[in-house]
């Protein structure tokens, strides 16, 4: 920039030198120190090197109260960002130099710097900045003091004001490897009324109206595996002493703190056919619960199904029977290989299968086994009296109806042939021989005058619906099944 005087001419060389006056005025040139100012004078370089203050227009014109404008009327830029077409050019040369390019200062009402577009097509941002290094491209600061969570103060602020625009108030879109929009709050930073470390959340949003405070959408059309990555919302907790919850929600209203809502014309996971996952849906991989719910006064859990209530899967691979790991606790559910559903009545292992449809008692019985050589039906392998001490493994499906599935048959047992005083155990097929019950179901004593006697019993089946006989003395058993507990 140059001194203004009376002789200007197209040679910033020529320029001759006057004693600079407090009261002197300035004129920008047009080029690298402002390029707009090509509509006032021709395109020349210009700088200055001292402190005194840049006054442009008519400073003695003190009736004025008319902006001062810089026009470029250079209307053949077709792209935004065009260099060297600009109205304004603020630059710093220095590497040194840590100030502002442009700077912007009141003591008003208003904005420090503004920005405003005023031809509808255009798309560009009214205020936009680029930075080619490390710094954020815009970026806004507030210093004030004592202002409450959600306050006016902002570091950066979007407002739409037009009720039938439908755009965002505030966007942010990244080609690479970062967060479109993020919120960083640091370790030290002071709670909502200025002490305390801050408790509020790092990135917020606030509605008044029908919408959501929060929203993520993801717009991934390829193919993606369940949990996979294309997420529309993510919340990570990475410190292992971190106990907080990943993702929150709370509500003081009548609806769900989190809620998972999927349509009913949803693709399944592969893109095709119906979406059959879980609308809410969570995955453990250490020794914790994939979801877990707890409430205070009302319910842990509340499923509502148009198929069934509740559906509980097995795990892949999963044998069947009870679970026999350590480390189970009191009212866990647990469904085997083959369907049965267990429940743990205490803490550790002392599972017991519920019921699928209660006891079923057949019209007639249905006779299972009969040790008796000349009693051809049913035609068990095994006819052979039992001798003292012997356990033998009895197939109840083998002859019968009785259902392997079942937990339990209901069982009239008879002795016949008996030898001497004893008696008869049964027990489950599952078993050892050498953790036999040391209990009975039926006892005799020849010494009487009888060898023939029968008792009713309820005795557990393996899951091939199997039992298992113990005679003390020698005998013959026979079996007849009146029905099952299923």
């Amino acid at each position: 920039m140059t001194d203004q005087i009376d002789q200007i001419t197209n040679d910033v060389a020529d320029v001759p030198t006057e004693t600079a006056t407090p009261n002197r005025r300035r004129m920008f040139i047009a080029g690298a120190g402002l390029a707009g100012a090509a509509a006032l004078v021709g395109s020349k370089s210009a700088s200055a090197a001292d402190d005194d203050p840049v006054l442009v227009g008519n400073p003695d014109n003190t009736t004025a109260d008319g902006a001062t404008v810089i026009t470029n009327t250079n209307g053949t830029a077709t792209t935004a960002g065009t260099p060297g077409q600009e109205a304004v050019l603020g630059q710093l040369t220095g590497a040194g130099n840590g100030s502002h390019a442009v700077r912007g200062i009141t003591a008003g009402l208003g904005h420090g710097i503004a920005g405003e577009n005023t031809l509808r097509e255009n798309t560009v941002g009214a205020t936009w900045g680029r930075h080619s290094g490390l710094g954020a491209g815009t970026s806004g600061v507030n210093i004030a003091a004592d202002v409450p969570i959600a306050g006016t103060a902002r570091g950066a602020e979007g407002i739409i004001t037009d009720p039938t625009n439908g755009s965002h108030a505030v966007f942010g879109r990244t080609v690479g490897g970062g967060h479109s929009v993020a919120g960083d709050t640091p370790a030290d930073a002071a709670g909502p009324g200025g002490t305390g470390p801050n408790t509020t959340a790092a990135t917020w949003g606030r509605h008044a109206g029908l919408g959501a405070g929060v929203g993520g959408v993801n717009t991934n059309t390829n193919v993606v595996p369940i949990a996979g990555s294309s997420r529309a919302v993510e919340g990570t907790v990475v410190a292992p002493t971190n106990g907080s919850h990943a993702v929150f929600g709370e509500t003081f209203g009548g609806g769900h703190s989190i809620a998972g809502d999927t349509p009913a014309d949803a693709a399944g996971p592969n893109g095709d056919g119906r979406n059959t996952t879980a609308a809410t849906w969570g995955r453990h991989g250490g020794i914790g619960a994939g979801i877990g719910g707890v409430s205070a006064e009302g319910y842990g859990g509340e499923f509502v199904g148009g198929k069934a209530s509740a559906r509980l899967i097995p795990s892949e691979g999963v044998a069947t029977g009870a679970p026999t790991d350590d480390g189970h606790l009191r009212g866990e559910l647990y469904v085997d290989g083959a369907g049965v559903l267990w429940y743990n009545t205490s803490d550790g292992n002392n599972w017991i299968p519920l019921s699928q449809g209660g006891n079923v008692l057949w019209v007639d019985p249905a006779r299972a086994y009969d040790s008796r050589a000349n009693k051809p039906t049913p035609a068990n392998s095994n006819k052979t009296k039992f001798a003292a001490g012997e356990i033998r493994s009895i197939d109840l499906t083998e002859f019968t109806d009785f259902p392997a599935t079942a937990t339990a048959a209901l069982i009239n047992l008879t002795v016949v042939n008996a030898e001497g005083r004893g008696y008869a155990t049964l027990f489950n097929g599952a078993t050892a021989d050498a953790d036999r019950p040391d209990t009975s179901n039926i006892n005799w004593d020849t010494n009487t005058g009888t060898d023939v006697v029968a008792n009713s019993a309820t005795v557990r089946a393996d899951l091939n619906g199997v039992i298992k006989v113990y005679t003390s003395m020698p005998t013959n058993i026979v079996i007849d099944i009146q029905g099952y507990i299923a």
